[in-house]
């Protein structure tokens, strides 16, 4: 008999290590230090994504892996969120909430990097939970060029969150006051991934917003991460 791609899901992240399984499902991400991966962080990052779904790209789909560097105004990629703030602090988002359904896992590694560098803050959803109606009766316009469409922050009849002030517009003052009100938020009570070679990160983006910090020209020089991103595979 052939498998369901959920019995499929359910075997992959079995074969996870328990404690990472188990960090997921009780923070929503997950940090380990393997300075091993440097020698095949593509390699191992295709791994680990087929393990917890469907590894897919996010520049176009030209390719499963990112190279992330910071990067100045001028220099950035256009829409992107460095094209608008720069090597300063990123606004709390979701990654791939442009998309119409966003990506369930973010992978990160750390190729190189100095400790407390553009770290990395995660912010679990369950926090956001407490705004009830406000959250998922308020629509955004949400911008994605000629697929742009309308959407609440969070929705009963979906199990993830949208956020990402750069391409999400609120519709009504209510809306404006709830977006700033989920920042706030996520600003309570958070984790930070301070970055050095061979840190890897798994992020649960359904049930975290996370956002990059800030560094200085010459340390942000030094922050090189590969990502990959990962579907749901149900």
């Amino acid at each position: 008999m052939t498998p369901t791609n959920e019995e499929s899901a359910h075997r992959s992240m079995s074969d996870l290590p328990a404690p990472v399984r188990e960090r997921l499902a009780r923070n929503g991400f997950a940090v380990v230090q393997n300075d091993r991966v440097l020698e095949s962080r593509e390699e191992f990052l295709l791994d680990l994504a087929t393990k917890l779904g469907e590894p897919c790209g996010t520049r176009n789909l030209k390719s499963l892996i990112d190279h992330l560097r910071p990067a100045t105004v001028k220099n950035a990629r256009p829409r992107s969120m460095s094209a608008l703030h720069g090597k300063g602090q990123f606004p709390w988002h979701s990654d791939g909430a442009h998309w119409p359904v966003p990506p369930q896992y973010i992978l990160l590694v750390c190729v190189s990097g100095l400790p407390g560098c553009a770290s990395t803050d995660v912010s679990p959803i369950e926090d956001f939970l407490a705004f009830g109606s406000g959250a998922t009766d308020e629509l955004f316009a949400v911008r994605n060029g000629r697929r742009s469409f309308y959407s609440p922050i969070l929705s009963g009849s979906r199990p993830y969150i949208r956020h990402d002030p750069c391409c999400m517009t609120p519709l009504t003052e209510e809306g404006g006051r709830l977006q700033t009100a989920v920042a706030e938020c996520a600003e309570q009570q958070f984790s930070r991934i301070q970055w050095t070679p061979g840190t890897v990160a798994i992020i649960n983006n359904w049930r975290c917003l996370h956002r990059r910090g800030a560094g200085s020209d010459e340390d942000c020089d030094q922050r090189h991460l590969v990502r990959i991103t990962v579907m749901n595979r149900t």
